[in-house]
């Protein structure tokens, strides 16, 4: 076996010093990249961190609120030619309502075209009584302040309680009225009405009953002409039912009836259509149109009402 001589150990030997130089060299370069850029694989994403949002408190409602309206009221009766009669209301209300209670006031301005010795219509006291009367009847205009009436509402039960909502309310007519010229009896009448309604979606029905004690002058002067007027205390009742359209329209109807206030009249049989848009939370516009129902009358009633939330 032939030894290589040391002269042929030195190109060997250079060879493998310098391969394994490079190898570790190479294996070095490695390690610093590893540990100066860590692998995708290795290296973990850090953990999301969920922020919760803070939920936003909803706007507290107010406890009470209060309205200002003024409305227009025109009504006629034609039922016997050449009696008839005109009257518009002007009416300015004032209006408190809570979660329970709700209370209103209206004072009206009457201007009405009638024969002497008729009463200003007003609120279930209304004379239909046939009365012996002559084409030689004067005919007067007379305008002045109306009679005040107040009413009181209480929330009984709510929808979101029970099965339906259910209301009483009462109130008093005034006697404020100038009597000698028929704008009204000079009496106070007083009213007590339950109201029930149920909603289903955007229908709903309503139903009231109501007793009304009206009073009764007696022997009175209107337009130098005397009368005698006794009233009789009436039950009287409405059922209606409403349809909201869209957020700010709805429109209603309503049947009305009552018994007769005089011995000898007519009972009180009225349809009405009632049409609501709401302009905005604070301001709306109400239109109201009724027409008698009952036998023998000829009466209708145009009316608006404007109202502003305060």
């Amino acid at each position: 076996m032939n030894i290589p001589s040391p002269q042929e150990f030195g190109p060997i030997t250079r060879i493998l010093l310098l391969s394994l130089l490079l190898a570790f060299s190479t294996s070095a370069f490695a390690e610093e990249i590893t540990a100066e850029k860590p692998s995708e694989v290795i290296a973990e994403s850090p953990a999301e961190v969920v922020v919760e949002k803070p939920i936003g408190t909803p706007p507290i409602k107010p406890k009470y609120k209060s309205a200002f309206s003024m409305g227009i009221l025109d009504m006629s009766d034609t039922s016997m030619p050449g009696q008839e009669i005109s009257q518009r209301d002007i009416p300015l209300a004032f209006s408190f309502e809570t979660d329970k209670y709700a209370f209103e006031i209206s004072i009206p301005y009457i201007t009405r075209t009638a024969p002497s010795g008729k009463v200003a219509k007003s609120h279930h006291h209304e004379s239909k009584k046939n009365e012996s009367t002559t084409s030689t009847t004067s005919i007067l205009t007379t305008s002045g302040l109306g009679d005040i009436t107040s009413s009181l509402t209480y929330n009984l039960m709510s929808e979101e309680d029970s099965l339906f909502s259910l209301s009483v309310k009462g109130e008093i007519k005034l006697g404020t009225a100038d009597v000698a010229v028929g704008l009204g009896t000079g009496v106070n009448d007083y009213f007590g009405e339950l109201d029930a309604s149920k909603s289903f979606g955007d229908f709903s029905l309503s139903a009231g009953l109501g007793y009304a004690v009206l009073g009764s002058p007696g022997e009175i002067e209107i337009n130098d002409v005397k009368k005698t007027l006794y009233f009789n205390n009436i039950f009287f009742g409405a059922l209606g039912a409403e349809y909201q359209f869209s957020d700010h329209f709805k429109m209603g109807i309503e049947l009305a009836t009552g018994q007769a206030t005089e011995t000898g009249g007519t009972e009180q049989r009225d349809f009405s259509i009632t049409m609501s848009y709401d302009f905005n939370e604070n301001k709306s516009l109400k239109l109201h149109a009724l027409r008698s129902l009952a036998p023998g009358i000829t009466s209708r009633t145009l009316g608006a009402t404007f109202s502003i939330a305060m």
